[in-house]
């Protein structure tokens, strides 16, 4: 038969790829809509440096690596796929050596790729999305989209499509506006007014309805609250947030022709305003929210579809994960039109290389904690008992959010006496500070790592072997009763008649599936896993051989000497693990 070339793309952001945004921290910063302004310019005056022959080179800030680009031949990249199949990594690496944006060449080779593999916000953000289909030369009926590890789309497709202020971009604004001039932006109202009313605005709402991490907001109250301390009407107030706007559209470009990162917190705030005064309030929730030092005020997407429903355009979707059950939830939440199609698969790897148990006594329950710190206590306790019986081999443990991870480890520290070495995952990590981390895991020894479930450890690595034995999970992944969850689970009851269960059962129920599921990557691997929350017995249904121990250390100990684990009585589904080959 008739041999096809056929080659994949790994298109990558901006961020990850040019190479003059790793020397310019303030560009590090930049969203991909800024990031693609400074680009234009700078690749627009690289071409006028070609087109002169070099004669105005001095005369222009340009992007050197997109002026290297323009004498490089496309088929040369092409082949250079065709015979190597280089992951993104690989393909920058080869382009920064030889000079070239490895962004740049990436799209230039787009339109004759059979295959794109793109982050999700390549094609979720409506923005991007447009650039990525003129890039492809495709119309929206051909294109055969796959999503993969499709149980994160729901959440992403909500936050993509939240906004949000928050009064630390506030205070930006005050001072861009000090370096800029106090301008006129209507009637006897000026910038400064503007943003001093809805600074207080903002407090004023927290004052009232903020409860320890946020609150529910009346959907108008911002604007009415605005429009009544600048004593102004509707539309006077929307043609003053119209000049503001086009103030900081100019401060961008003037930026720009700099050669800086076109942003302005002034047109921030002003496209802010705008887009709140546009929200149906049916499929998002107004909240106020704490934020560090900072306040936000936020429209909360509940709606995954508002962003998804640009699926029903395509020719046919695929969606994958090992983690996507149940099936409809997901198919109901992203929106999925015409001929659905659901197929769920048993996992290919051997059964008896997994043991899962839970114990009770435990729990990271967010009433129970607050009213009995001595819970917390009894978890660092056994916890201990975990990592120091199992000094000798590779362990995670996940955490439901970091702030629970912090707890523990002060009590464990203290109270229960632990003094081994934990490598961490920290909020607010880079990903290179994140990979040192996880590297310096790697190197086994029975080294311990904590992280968080549904973070970035949980979600994507691989840990083949020995570089990891043993799971340990502290806690549900429940969100808590906080305003917005609040208003999930309502909305899903609206619409479903399974608020509890799309909203909190189901993400809790992946995420744990996730943790687990970094222990057996092939069908030589073998690892245990242990719950140490007694609610994990609401999750048999999705975890069949999950056994209930009265000692999980002993368990645990048990299956990965080799031998046969009897559960508790009671102890549910998968009462006995095969021994050792």
């Amino acid at each position: 038969p008739q041999e096809t070339w056929i080659y994949a793309v790994p298109l990558q952001g901006r961020s990850n790829l040019c190479p003059m945004i790793e020397d310019d921290p303030e560009a590090l910063t930049g969203t991909p809509e800024e990031l693609s302004k400074l680009c234009s310019h700078l690749k627009k005056n690289a071409l006028r440096i070609s087109e002169s022959g070099g004669g105005s080179a001095g005369k222009h800030l340009f992007c050197p690596y997109f002026l290297k680009l323009l004498s490089f031949k496309r088929r040369d990249v092409q082949e250079y796929f065709i015979l190597n199949h280089p992951t993104a990594e690989e393909f920058s690496g080869r382009m920064r050596g030889e000079g070239i944006c490895p962004y740049e060449a990436l799209k230039m080779i787009i339109p004759e790729a059979t295959v794109v593999v793109a982050p999700y916000i390549f094609f979720f953000a409506p923005y991007i999305r447009k650039r990525l289909l003129d890039w492809m030369g495709a119309a929206e009926d051909e294109i055969i989209v796959l999503v993969d590890e499709a149980h994160n789309l729901e959440d992403f497709a909500r936050d993509v499509a939240s906004i949000s202020i928050t009064t630390g971009t506030l205070r930006l604004a005050l001072k861009e506006m000090e370096r800029e001039g106090d301008m006129l932006i209507g009637e006897g109202l000026t910038i400064s007014t503007l943003l001093t009313a809805l600074r207080d605005a903002i407090l004023g709402l927290a004052e009232e309805y903020l409860e320890e991490e946020d609150g529910a907001i009346p959907p108008h109250a911002l604007i009415e609250m605005l429009m009544e301390q600048l004593r102004v009407a509707t539309p006077e107030l929307y043609r003053a947030i119209a000049e503001l706007e086009r103030i900081g559209e100019a401060i961008e470009e003037k930026r720009k022709k700099k050669g800086k990162l076109p942003r302005s917190y002034l047109g921030a705030i002003a496209r802010f305003l705008m887009l709140w005064g546009e929200i149906d309030f049916s499929t998002y929730v107004p909240v106020v929210e704490r934020r560090g030092s900072s306040v936000a005020i936020v429209a909360a997407c509940l709606d995954p579809s508002v962003t998804t429903a640009a699926l029903n355009r395509y020719h046919s979707t695929v969606h994958f994960s090992g983690t996507l059950r149940p099936l409809r939830q997901y198919a109901d939440a992203i929106g999925l039109e015409g001929e659905v199609v659901l197929e769920d698969f048993p996992s290919p790897f051997p059964q008896e290389n997994l043991f899962i148990c839970y114990e009770k006594g435990v729990s990271t329950r967010y009433e129970l904690i607050r009213k009995d710190p001595e819970m917390l206590i009894a978890m660092a306790r056994r916890l201990r008992a975990h990592l120091e019986t199992f000094s000798g081999v590779n362990k995670i443990v996940f955490f439901p959010s970091f702030n629970i991870m912090n707890e523990i480890l002060e009590r464990l520290r203290n109270a229960a006496g632990y003094g081994g070495e934990i490598i961490r995952e920290e909020r607010g990590m880079t990903q290179r500070e994140l990979m040192e981390a996880v590297e310096t895991f790697r190197e086994g020894g029975g080294k311990t790592l904590f992280s968080v479930m549904g973070g970035r450890v949980s979600e994507g690595m691989d840990f083949p072997a020995r570089d990891l034995e043993l799971v340990i999970i502290c806690g549900i992944p429940y969100p808590k009763p906080a305003a917005r969850n609040k208003a999930q689970i309502s909305y899903y009851e609206r619409r479903f008649g399974r608020g509890w269960d799309y909203a909190v059962h189901t993400p809790a129920a992946r995420k744990i599936l996730q943790a687990i599921g970094r222990l057996i990557r092939s069908e030589h691997d073998r690892g245990a896993a242990v719950i140490l929350d007694e609610r994990a017995s609401a999750f048999r249904e999705e975890i069949p051989s999950l056994t209930l121990c009265e000692d999980s250390v002993e368990a645990a100990k048990t299956f990965l000497s080799g031998k046969n684990v009897t559960p508790s009585e009671g102890g549910g589904t998968g009462s006995i693990i095969s021994q050792r080959d």
